[in-house]
């Protein structure tokens, strides 16, 4: 569904407001190293767990707030640090802008070559990137009047209409009395489903398995957009420009467009990323265990070409992949890339997935081995050998997630785990009230890449543009959207 507005709309410039500058004067975590070598007789070499949980709890005794790192227990998070026995050094916080070497201030630019500060430029502006053949835009309609508004919204959008024209206007009783919802859905038409409240639910059966379908005709962008109408009913005039705006993003993103460029100036390394393979791994407990198999994947500007829906091989007890799990799924991504290749006659510069939760050190090996192997046994012998030389570069594991430190506005803090096996940086945006901990696998990758893809694949979410404090990213947000739909088709299943 298309994100509404809050009570109040996003900022149009700007995410910096006098809430924001309230959040100064909140305690900001400090990191530290434990310089103990052993406490109340435990070694902390041995025991570096341990020792952390003695050391933070006698912080928090003191009246602060203290974490500690389970990738590397040595560095403490505190706002006390001077009211311990132990012995903590502080350890020097820089700036995120220092860390990166450049100010990271994305631009947007669109098909007319026009760059803005802001995405919703798209309201004036033609999408970046479009194909040859555009689909055709249905609406399906309960209430005459609330879809007569949602098309005066788009009409009045001069780039979409020129690219889509009248939309066809099709009432739901209509198509209901012709057959089913599902004839409405054809690999030629984006479909815009606006609707009530009370009948979304009343049919949710109906429209879990229509979703679910328009998945998998393009496989992984869904054709089918839906609308509350009754949430958008309530819409202030204000609040509904910033509704179309993530509408007519989100419908360009469904017919195959791209709707706007990410462009960061000074930054050589995003070239890298725009070049590279994103596959957005989803993980969610339904009625039948864990689902773990659902990924997209895209490409480094925002399309998703491609999706793995294993079901039902992958679920189970464990929120990890086994061994034999992970083996199907890493041959699974291994083809898609391949496939991708042949389209497009070149490979990825880099293959990055990404999952919410962090990747255990079996999971990522794993798949690791199997995505190569699967590479390797498509290659030709010259690129074979070239493949040889360069893939230990080539995947990248990578896990954001949000935490409850606040380690001040603007903030970075790289930490190298004790295990060897992947490292951590702990990000403060601008307008985040805490930071998101990006754990990332990859001996040899720039250790800033991992920071500038969060940043960077946070504005290819085509179908929310208010990006506020938002801590997820594309394409992990399309693939938890899809598994979203296929637990939900599990859960009725099992209520009938």
């Amino acid at each position: 569904m298309v994100r509404f507005p809050g009570k109040s709309p996003p900022p149009v410039k700007g995410t910096y407001n006098n809430k924001n500058r309230r959040r100064d004067t909140r305690k900001i975590l400090v990191p530290h190293e434990l310089l103990e070598k052993a406490i109340d007789g435990l070694d902390c070499l041995e025991y570096p767990h341990e020792c952390a949980k003695k050391v933070v709890a006698e912080l928090r005794r003191s009246g602060g707030k203290a974490y500690y790192l389970k990738e590397n227990p040595k560095i403490i998070l505190t706002t006390t640090s001077g009211n311990t026995s132990y012995n903590l050094q502080a350890l020097d916080v820089k700036s995120l802008d220092e860390v990166l070497g450049f100010e990271f201030k994305p631009r947007f630019i669109f098909g007319n070559k026009v760059e803005t500060d802001i995405p919703y430029g798209i309201l004036e502006n033609p999408p970046y990137e479009c194909p040859d053949e555009v689909p055709r835009l249905v609406i399906l309609y309960e209430d005459e009047g609330v879809a007569g508004s949602i098309s005066e919204l788009l009409y009045n959008v001069k780039p979409f209409n020129e690219l889509f024209g009248r939309p066809v206007m099709t009432r739901l009783n209509y198509v209901k009395k012709k057959g089913s919802l599902e004839d409405a859905l054809k690999p030629g038409n984006v479909t815009l489903l606006v609707a009530s409240e009370k009948y979304l639910k009343s049919h949710l059966d109906e429209i879990t398995q229509l979703k679910l379908k328009s998945f998998k005709l393009v496989r992984g962008r869904s054709l089918l957009q839906i609308i509350n109408s009754t949430k958008f009913a309530n819409l202030t005039d204000e609040q509904k420009q910033f509704f179309s705006a993530n509408l007519v993003a989100a419908l360009y993103f469904k017919a195959g467009c791209v709707p706007y460029g990410v462009v960061v100036p000074k930054c050589e390394l995003c070239n890298v990323l725009q070049t590279s393979l994103y596959v957005g791994v989803a993980l969610a407990r339904g009625p039948n265990g864990y689902y773990k198999g659902v990924a997209f994947l895209m490409e480094g500007l925002g399309s998703v070409v491609n999706y793995v829906d294993t079901d039902e091989i992958l679920k189970g007890s464990s929120m990890e992949f086994g061994i034999d799990e992970a083996e199907k799924f890493g041959n699974k991504i291994g083809e898609m890339v391949m496939e991708y290749k042949e389209k497009f006659g070149e490979g990825p510069e880099n293959l990055y997935v990404v999952r919410s939760r962090a990747f255990a050190s079996v999971e990522a090996t794993e798949i690791k081995k199997r995505v190569e192997r699967e590479i390797e046994r498509k290659l030709n012998l010259i690129e074979r050998f070239v493949w040889k030389k360069l893939k230990k570069d080539k995947i990248v594991f990578m896990s954001p997630y949000k935490t409850k430190y606040n380690i001040g506005d603007n903030r970075a803090i790289h930490v190298k785990s004790l295990s060897n096996y992947s490292n951590l940086w702990l990000v403060q945006p601008p307008s985040f009230r805490h930071a998101v901990r990006i754990s990332y696998h990859n001996g040899n990758l720039d250790k800033r890449l991992p920071i500038l893809a969060y940043l960077y694949l946070r504005w290819l979410d085509f179908t929310s543009l208010t990006m506020k404090r938002r801590s997820t990213i594309a394409p992990v947000t399309y693939a938890k959207r899809y598994l979203k739909w296929l637990t939900l088709q599990d859960k009725i299943k099992k209520w009938k």
